[in-house]
């Protein structure tokens, strides 16, 4: 897994260079700051966290990224995760 987070580093820098507003935007409390890369598909279910599709990715800002952590079946509804199967 080390060698996969040594990959990801720069692939998160990249990816939220080119996307630095949130792409979540949950409610009006998102800060529109992206600080985290979300994958839809999670690793735990199939994802890839370091290259594959790039529409998997969303910029997210802290608090939307919470928002889908802690709501999965609204994140589900809202599209915001999926699973290996529906790619």
């Amino acid at each position: 897994m080390e060698e996969i987070y040594k990959e990801r580093r720069p692939f998160v820098i990249e990816f939220l260079a080119n996307n630095p507003r949130c792409q979540i935007f949950w409610d009006p409390s998102c800060t529109h700051k992206a600080v985290d890369v979300h994958e839809v598909i999670a690793r735990g279910v199939g994802g890839d966290i370091v290259g594959g599709d790039i529409d998997n990715y969303r910029a997210a800002c802290r608090y939307c990224h919470t928002m889908i952590t802690n709501n999965p079946k609204e994140a589900e509804e809202r599209g915001f995760i999926k699973w290996s199967w529906d790619k």
